[in-house]
């Protein structure tokens, strides 16, 4: 008797936990990311059930004056004092399938403009992003590949 109520709660808690392990990004996503031009690695974390992504190195930090690069391109100007380092640039990003996300938005800082987005990662385990304005077939597509030796994160302000 006692193993049958055993095995009763075991099965009822196993139920209660599938939904919040559900909920959680698979982290084959997670990691760093170097940009296709080579010019900035962004860092992909879970951020509550979804996907975020920020900025942790530039190939130019700074501007030629020696000052830190800025958002100047933000549509707001309360705005345009934030570093670009550690800057958060996708946001929202939902797992859909084992190696899919949607419902993300990427923005920009090169023209302050921010976009409807969805990743994938492909089989040569490079993530494959497309950002878009109404439709994903009205979009652009760039492939990230994955950084998997150290690098020198830049410093935020």
């Amino acid at each position: 008797m006692d193993f049958y109520r055993w095995l009763l709660v075991a099965l009822v808690a196993a139920g209660l936990m599938a939904p919040a392990a559900e909920a959680q990004p698979q982290g084959n996503a997670v990691g760093n990311w170097l940009v296709s031009d080579k010019k900035g690695i962004i860092e992909v974390y879970p951020c509550a059930a979804r996907l975020c992504g920020r900025i942790v190195w530039m190939d130019e930090p700074l501007r030629p004056d020696g000052s830190i690069k800025r958002d100047d391109h933000n549509s707001d100007p309360a705005l345009r004092a934030r570093p670009l380092c550690g800057l958060p640039i996708m946001t929202g990003f939902m797992q859909t399938a084992p190696d899919e996300w949607e419902d993300g938005r990427i923005y920009d800082p090169t023209d302050g403009s921010t976009y409807h987005a969805e990743m994938r990662l492909d089989n040569a385990g490079t993530l494959r992003l497309r950002g878009y304005v109404l439709m994903p077939l009205l979009g652009q597509s760039r492939v990230w590949t994955r950084v998997t030796g150290d690098f020198q994160r830049c410093k935020a302000g």
